[in-house]
């Protein structure tokens, strides 16, 4: 199907707006193979270049759960990371970086463990770069600080999103017979 509408649900992007980072999601996909066309354009300045990376999950409800993001400045090549807690079981955290604006020394960024490396790559020659990664978190309450290793950058951006697991029908039922245990039990 052509046009589906798709969610932004983080855009993180710094003062002199020389890069930025955007997560989007799309609820109940489609089936089977397509092709992809994502398009962008600059109000002002012109757009100088970007990368996407797509993920096809399943097992999920729709919307999200618990964000994070972070954006800042660093003088020299390191790690930079944001923090966020998830709100339930089974989650799945998608987290990416987003280095640009240094006259052409992003370099290729890289996945800090515990994620898995998702993609990681530069456009232009070295102008900005992108790395995204991925961690399945099983409790509910789980403090996470995604990281990533990254050059030196006047602009750069980290942003994590919660995907929810549907929840499995016997923890549903197990939930529902507890309930109706007590009901019972105050007769």
């Amino acid at each position: 199907p052509q046009g589906l509408p798709i969610s932004r649900l983080l855009w993180v992007i710094d003062q002199r707006r020389e890069g930025g980072l955007a997560i989007f999601y799309l609820d109940n996909p489609f089936q089977g193979a397509s092709t992809f066309t994502f398009s962008f354009s600059a109000t002002s300045g012109g757009a100088n270049g970007g990368i996407a990376s797509i993920y096809g999950l399943a097992g999920t409800v729709d919307g999200v759960g618990n964000t994070g993001k972070s954006s800042l400045t660093q003088a020299s090549a390191g790690t930079v990371s944001t923090s966020i807690t998830t709100s339930g079981a089974d989650s799945w955290v998608f987290a990416a970086v987003q280095n640009s604006g240094t006259n052409n020394t992003a370099g290729t960024p890289s996945i800090v463990a515990p994620l898995t490396a998702g993609h990681s790559g530069f456009w232009g020659s070295q102008w900005g770069s992108l790395a995204s990664g991925t961690e399945t978190v099983p409790t509910s309450g789980t403090s996470l600080t995604p990281t990533f290793s990254t050059n030196a950058g006047s602009n750069i951006q980290v942003a994590a999103v919660e995907f929810l697991a549907v929840p499995e029908p016997s923890s549903a039922l197990f939930g529902g017979l507890g309930v109706l245990a007590l009901l019972r039990r105050r007769r």
